[in-house]
């Protein structure tokens, strides 16, 4: 397959104040993709969520939405990557999932979504520091496989700049070119 090229944006354009670990810290293990590479920004309670991508949302669990004690609360997002060279209905492109927040208006299954439309706002439930858990995968041939940008979403956080990611379809990292 032919590399995929995305433009993204930081899923927050202000209000991130802090970091609890990237990919493989802080409890972010397993085997399930966004969950070894979930990315835990800090922002306060309230603070807008935005969409990284242009994407279409194939699935939102809302079963946590009304948890008062953690890991789980709050609903969780997944989003498949959509523009002129992606489907989001095929078997390789981009993935990512959105955690511990609320769901804005229009969030809705098989809806499609802009780079930069509200997603939902960051809640804090049970003692634990609010923060958006956020993870992104590359999906070959029907397989996801996360990825770590955590160090691009530190630095890039609390903007409205642009980033495009360049994946291989070959197992190689993606590149990341920032801004654009």
């Amino acid at each position: 397959m032919a590399a995929i090229d995305l433009d993204i944006g930081n899923p927050f354009f202000e209000g991130m104040d802090g970091e609890f670990g990237g990919p493989g810290v802080e409890g972010h293990v397993g085997s399930d993709w966004f969950e070894a590479f979930g990315n835990d920004l800090g922002a306060p309670a309230g603070t807008m969520v935005h969409a990284v991508y242009d994407g279409k949302i194939t699935k939102i669990d809302v079963t946590s939405l009304d948890s008062t004690t953690g890991p789980s609360y709050g609903a969780g997002i997944f989003v498949r990557a959509a523009n002129d060279n992606l489907d989001p209905d095929a078997a390789g492109g981009v993935g990512c999932y959105y955690t511990h927040v609320t769901l804005a208006g229009g969030i809705t299954e098989g809806a499609f979504i802009a780079r930069g439309d509200d997603i939902g706002e960051v809640i804090e439930v049970g003692g634990i520091p609010p923060h958006l858990h956020f993870a992104i995968a590359e999906r070959r041939g029907g397989t996801n496989f996360g990825i770590n940008i955590f160090n691009w979403l530190l630095e890039s956080a609390n903007t409205q700049d642009v980033a495009r990611l360049t994946f291989s379809q070959d197992g190689q990292p993606p590149q990341i070119v920032f801004p654009i």
